[in-house]
């Protein structure tokens, strides 16, 4: 996964559960969450980071997983660079 954001986000969790059910127009995650291990890389162009991938693997790589990517960026003071969190889910 790729954040296309210079700044590193400061918090990144990465929950996987095993199956999902219907909600309201979209499936919820069920059974037992586990949260996966990750690792950030800088993504560099022209020696400027201009984003971070997030590395993770699943124990089987043949099997469907229902995942929810939370992260957030805190706010750099005197600056205009973005902040927040955003939640993904797939």
């Amino acid at each position: 996964m790729r954040f296309d954001e210079p700044q590193r986000p400061s918090a990144v969790t990465i929950n996987a559960w095993p199956k999902a059910k219907d909600g309201y127009d979209f499936e919820v995650p069920a059974g037992q969450r586990r949260q996966l291990k990750r690792t950030l890389m800088p993504v560099k162009q022209g020696g400027e980071t201009v984003g971070w991938d997030v590395f993770f693997r699943v124990n089987q790589p043949e099997r469907h997983y229902y995942l929810v990517v939370r992260s957030g960026w805190e706010r750099v003071p005197g600056t205009h660079i973005s902040y927040g969190k955003t939640s993904h889910t797939g």
